[in-house]
């Protein structure tokens, strides 16, 4: 029985940035579990155009990818979503998922990176772990946002890290959740001048470079327009180890394992 598990992320153009987060995952599992046919696919669908043009062949999206394992008789599936929350995109895949599932013996879906709170603790001690702070720094991370309800999440996080004693540490997004106001009112109270900007997403896109650490109306900008001296770090969370490992484990729950 041809077996298979397919990646899904929302897919980048920058080949660096793919090698060190979807690729590096890909081929880590391809080494866990040799005998599984180990595939990735995108869900945003202008990213898969751009990659198709200038790579023939190489990448697909969900419904093509679903097709090409039909096509090679796979039988079991167990597809594992790149993302950060339940949102919108999470929502979709699972929708054509369902169109699909009867065309396998098998189909299992696992978690995204947040799902219970462990794996806010989790991801905290990894950000923590990389953002390699200074004493008397406070550390902005943000994320994409959603106006799903799930962008709780992102709120989730601070407050885990709030409920540590680490009072230092604030999520902001580009869509949805806290306004700007608020964020910096709370970040005034905690007397830091020192701020480390860091993207709160798996990749690091045109959202890190431009939005959140570009000079323009960005982040990096307000928050220097604010007075705070400002080092931006640009690490993506899907690159640490740590943040692949717990997507593994929510695979090996869908497992049984």
């Amino acid at each position: 029985m041809k077996k298979a598990i397919l990646i899904v992320s929302s897919g980048t153009s920058v080949l660096e940035a793919l090698n060190e987060t979807t690729n590096k995952l890909e081929k880590r599992l391809m080494d866990t579990y040799p005998d599984y046919k180990v595939c990735q696919a995108f869900s945003v669908q202008p990213i898969v155009n751009k990659m198709q043009a200038m790579y023939p062949g190489t990448y697909f999206n969900v419904q093509e990818m679903l097709e090409k394992l039909l096509e090679e008789r796979v039988e079991e599936l167990a597809v594992l979503p790149f993302y950060m929350i339940k949102g919108t995109e999470n929502e979709r895949l699972r929708e054509v998922i369902k169109e699909y599932e009867d065309k396998f013996a098998k189909v299992v879906i696992a978690k995204p990176l947040f799902h219970i709170k462990e794996d806010y603790i989790k991801v905290l001690d990894a950000v923590l772990d990389a953002a390699d702070m200074n004493e008397g720094e406070a550390l902005m991370l943000v994320g994409h946002g959603t106006k799903h309800h799930d962008n709780t999440e992102y709120q989730n996080l601070e407050y885990t890290a709030y409920t540590q004693g680490r009072r230092n540490i604030f999520v902001a997004t580009l869509e949805g959740y806290q306004k700007t106001n608020l964020l910096m009112r709370k970040l005034q109270l905690t007397g830091c001048e020192n701020v480390r900007l860091m993207p709160l997403l798996l990749v690091i896109g045109k959202h890190a470079k431009v939005d959140i650490a570009g000079d323009g109306d960005s982040w990096k900008t307000k928050l220097i327009e604010a007075g705070y001296q400002v080092e931006v770090q640009m690490t993506g969370l899907g690159e640490l180890d740590s943040i692949q490992d717990i997507f593994v484990e929510h695979l090996k729950e869908v497992f049984g394992a």
